[in-house]
């Protein structure tokens, strides 16, 4: 049998703490887990495993992000991370609620964060 070691959103989000991850949008299940992290570009289709945590690399956009939650959403993906700062608008946040893909942003505050240090502190 192959076991993944899971860990919980909620977890994971006290273990990076504000300082590195705020909530953008959605709501927090403490059931939802995470198995994978999972880079996302743009420019191509998503492929997430069921579970996963997306950095959303070059997703700026909130129209994009808001067509992005349905196809995340069907794949059983968790969380969608995007780089701050990063607003909602009413339109995400319902999609988000809709989907159940919590959309996070990574905090800029501390020079030299970037999107392997992200993953790799996870």
């Amino acid at each position: 049998m192959n076991h993944r070691p899971q860990v919980t959103l909620v977890r994971v989000l006290e273990a990076l703490d504000t300082t590195l991850l705020t909530i953008v949008c959605g709501t927090v299940s403490r059931e939802r887990t995470i198995e994978a992290i999972v880079i996302h570009d743009p420019r191509d289709e998503p492929d997430a495993p069921r579970n996963s945590l997306v950095m959303g690399v070059g997703v700026e956009d909130p129209a994009l992000v808001r067509h992005l939650l349905p196809l995340l959403a069907q794949a059983g993906v968790t969380a969608l991370v995007v780089r701050a700062p990063f607003t909602a608008d009413d339109a995400l946040r319902a999609e988000a609620e809709a989907t159940g893909v919590v959309v996070l942003a990574v905090n800029r505050a501390r020079p030299g964060r970037t999107w392997p240090a992200c993953s790799a502190r996870s």
